[in-house]
């Protein structure tokens, strides 16, 4: 039952839930806080009533922080997305409250983004807002009424152009990578070109992975989880020496 009285030039309603705790709002005028009034106590009485108070009391920043902590920190590129989250955290609409994010806000994220960034890369920021509202509203139990990032288009990214780097390209970069006080980039371009290696996986690759032998590479925790031996080009085993 609600109970409704003036207090300080205002009236105040307050209505008792089952759990104890109470919902109130203040208006200027009776008539509305009546109506207010009658309007939720329906809304009670029909198990319709929408608890946006957790929603209104966590911030967008806080909830990536806490997915970072919670989810991010037991993937394989925890690094990576650590890295966005943090930039993420740093944008404007991360200091709006879960329930104040709308459609509308988003996009204008998308716009201001997508002034200094490739819409790839603007679209993998929005994913990661989804990923997190969605993680509040199935882990975190957070009541919100839909993922406002679903009705969000993605924006266009460009089509790959299946290019190819040729011979006379190669030899360039090769030449020039050997004036590279990174005496191991020449290595590292022949390993993604001639053998098809991940930049992943030439970063991880030690030494005592490699059969000298046998001209072969063991790939270890790779993209799919899994480990692989690839072989060697011919170059490849030449350089590797040095």
């Amino acid at each position: 039952m609600a109970s409704i009285r003036q207090r300080n030039g205002k009236w105040e309603v307050r209505i008792r839930r089952l759990n104890n705790s109470h919902l109130g709002k203040h208006f200027k005028d009776k008539t509305d806080a009546v109506k207010w009034a009658r309007e939720y106590e329906s809304k009670l009485e029909k198990g319709l009533y929408e608890d946006l108070s957790h929603a209104n009391s966590i911030s967008l920043r806080e909830l990536l922080q806490q997915y970072r902590d919670d989810v991010s920190s037991t993937k394989k590129g925890f690094t990576e997305e650590k890295y966005k989250i943090n930039k993420l955290c740093k944008s404007s609409i991360a200091s709006f409250k879960l329930a104040k994010i709308t459609p509308l806000k988003l996009r204008k994220f998308q716009e201001s983004w997508g002034l200094s960034h490739n819409p790839s890369t603007v679209n993998k920021y929005l994913t990661l807002i989804s990923v997190s509202i969605k993680y509040a509203r199935q882990m975190l139990g957070i009541y919100l009424p839909n993922n406002p990032c679903d009705f969000v288009k993605r924006l266009k990214e460009p089509e790959f152009l299946n290019e190819i780097i040729d011979e006379h390209e190669e030899k360039l970069l090769l030449t020039q990578s050997e004036h590279s006080k990174a005496n191991w980039l020449k290595l590292a371009i022949m390993l993604g070109i001639d053998c098809g290696l991940r930049k992943g996986e030439i970063l991880k690759l030690k030494r005592e992975d490699i059969d000298f032998s046998k001209a072969t590479a063991k790939l270890f925790e790779t993209k799919n989880g899994s480990s692989r031996v690839v072989g060697l080009s011919p170059e490849v085993s030449v350089n590797q020496y040095s």
